[in-house]
């Protein structure tokens, strides 16, 4: 019997964000020991260069290096992609995984909602910049969701005031609406073909035991606090995104939803194409502080 195929990363280009901690790190650890040459795209100084030396030390491992942004800020998003198109002219691998959640309303600099900035308008923005690279590279594109996007509801208020902020605020249903323009943000994209060449995936990692409900005191964060013993670790769920990021797809399956590997079908605003558009432009007036 023929033993599988290991895949391999070397002489490929893989940029992920959010990778000092969670399943950024880990899927960077894998992607490294697979040969690629990563960047981790990190907010904080100090857990970055933890992280890389960290990875940098592994037997076997690619190239890495970090590059520095607070994502909560357009512009930094802005000044990030140009430093990455300044050093590679083809990215085989983009994995928009940093995200946020916050109890309680809080603007970024452009004025958007902190979750709905920092999980959809940045990555919007990272992607739409890298285009060049990504299409040289004819990149997979991996948006890390989550099923709380079932939990969504982006009809309750015209989109550039959701993406806003305005009106009553619910941390969690911002981070269900979050999750669900990242379904929305990768459907659009395929459909659109806004970066030719490239397969764009939306990726549920599983319940996962992160830092992301370690910050706030809400009910929800406190609950979900309680599972943790029961959630995926950190690594499993990370391992389970490397293997998204190399495996084999079939033909058309650009756009489409993945739940850990294999895929899903997600909820039916998620397949609403009308939606889909309208985030699309809605994203592009509020990134631009229309």
């Amino acid at each position: 019997m023929d033993e599988p195929t290991i895949p391999t990363m070397s002489g490929r280009v893989a940029v992920v964000t959010g990778a000092s901690s969670g399943i950024g790190l880990e899927a960077v650890r894998g992607l490294a020991r697979l040969g690629a040459t990563v960047v981790l795209c990190c907010r904080d100084a100090g857990r970055g260069e933890a992280a890389r030396a960290a990875i940098a030390r592994a037997p076997a491992a690619g190239p890495v290096s970090l590059e520095l942004a607070d994502l909560a800020s357009l512009a930094q998003v802005r000044a990030l992609a140009d430093r990455l198109l300044a050093r590679f002219p083809a990215i085989h691998l983009l994995v928009n995984d940093a995200g946020v959640y916050r109890s309680g309303l809080e603007h970024t600099p452009d004025g958007a909602e902190m979750t709905m900035g920092v999980n959809h308008l940045a990555p919007f923005v990272l992607t739409a910049r890298l285009q060049p690279a990504l299409t040289a590279g004819r990149a997979r594109i991996i948006n890390v969701s989550s099923e709380a996007h079932r939990g969504a509801n982006l009809r309750r208020a015209p989109l550039d005031r959701i993406l806003r902020g305005d009106g009553h605020y619910n941390g969690f249903r911002a981070y269900a609406d979050s999750k669900l323009a990242n379904i929305l943000f990768t459907r659009e994209l395929a459909r659109r073909d806004a970066v030719p060449g490239a397969t764009v995936l939306a990726f549920h990692p599983g319940m996962v035991a992160t830092h992301i409900w370690n910050q706030n005191q809400d009910a929800a964060s406190r609950i979900i606090r309680l599972f943790k013993p029961l959630m995926l670790s950190p690594a499993r769920s990370g391992g389970f995104l490397v293997r998204l990021a190399t495996m084999p797809l079939e033909q058309g399956s650009s756009g489409r939803y993945f739940r850990q590997d294999r895929p899903g079908r997600p909820s039916a605003d998620a397949l609403d194409e009308e939606l889909g558009r309208a985030l699309w432009d809605a994203s592009g007036r509020v990134m631009k502080n229309e």
